[in-house]
């Protein structure tokens, strides 16, 4: 299976590209912020999206705004399938979505971004805010610096904070290819598309291929059981959850009805690459692992696990 990137190996990557107080301002500059982006090193691959999306001459013109951006280490851990799509002629609306939804109306500065607060970019989308000490994280991404613009500040993250496309669009890209037959099997394709928010307990192929094996049947048949609609809405929570909001012990209800509890090795989930399960028949112990956390989506969050979740039926 594809990976995405994961908030680990954007920090490896970034540390020798950013390394700043996220309370100060790193620079100033004289530039409106689309030019800015441009002319910066560390935000160039996302300026030059930002050009390909059309929206420079649109963010230096208006404003005041505030651009959260993915330094380019983001780019080199993001999975270059995914990469390929955000940039590609036929995605430019989705692409423009996407710079949209790392911007937001006003100068905001690092230091004003409060624990527990959500800000509203300009297409709607909502941006939670957690802190750690002085740390400061934008769903789930960890800003490291800003730098004031003429007509704003833009504000360096770690990692993306949303992705160009909808969940089954996100999942076909990433390889999901067993999921996305058993969604279409289901009949459930629809209800997964467009801009609902919802949380994803993605089976890799493999689990796919384990959960037939288990039961002696071919994955074709797995997928004809009458039992599939149920055991994939078990894998659906109708709420975003990223990993670090998912605490030790939380139980969390399914669209299916059911409940599973979420197993950690600690109370705290930070760093955010900590041990993330799921405990379906409560005895304390994981059924499954997440092996890829916070994929984001324009519908929701994926966290891809390595077995398919069982409900009692």
């Amino acid at each position: 299976m594809s990976r995405f990137w994961t908030p680990a190996l954007a920090l490896f990557l970034a540390v020798t590209l950013v390394a700043c107080d996220a309370n100060s301002v790193d620079s100033v500059s004289a530039n409106a912020v689309g030019t800015m982006m441009l002319d910066t090193p560390e935000a160039s691959a996302f300026g030059e999206a930002v050009r390909a999306a059309d929206k420079v001459d649109a963010l230096d013109a208006e404003g005041p705004f505030t651009i959260f951006v993915p330094v380019n280490s983001a780019f080199e851990a993001m999975d270059p399938a995914l990469r390929r799509a955000m940039m590609s002629p036929e995605h430019r609306a989705d692409l423009r979505a996407t710079v949209d939804a790392h911007t937001v109306a006003g100068d905001i500065e690092v230091a004003s971004l409060a624990a527990g607060s959500t800000i509203t970019a300009v297409d709607g989308t909502e941006l939670q805010i957690v802190t750690r000490g002085d740390t400061r994280y934008v769903n789930g991404a960890e800003i490291v610096g800003e730098a004031r613009a003429g007509n704003g500040r833009i504000i360096f993250v770690l990692a993306f904070i949303i992705s160009p496309f909808d969940i089954p669009t996100t999942a076909e890209i990433l390889g999901f290819n067993n999921l996305l037959a058993a969604v279409e099997a289901a009949g459930l394709g629809e209800a997964l598309s467009g801009r609902p928010k919802f949380t994803v307990m993605a089976p890799t192929d493999e689990a796919f291929e384990n959960l037939a094996a288990a039961l002696g049947l071919t994955l074709d048949e797995v997928l004809a059981l009458d039992i599939l609609p149920d055991v994939l809405l078990y894998h659906v929570v109708g709420a975003p959850a990223f990993s670090w909001q998912l605490l030790d012990g939380t139980e969390v209800t399914t669209l299916q009805g059911q409940s599973w509890t979420i197993d950690r090795e600690s109370d705290d989930p930070f760093p955010l690459d900590r041990m993330l399960g799921v405990d379906t028949d409560g005895d304390g112990e994981s059924d499954s692992e997440v092996v890829v956390a916070d994929v984001l989506t324009r519908g929701g969050v994926i966290h891809a696990i390595d077995t398919v979740l069982l409900p009692s039926l």
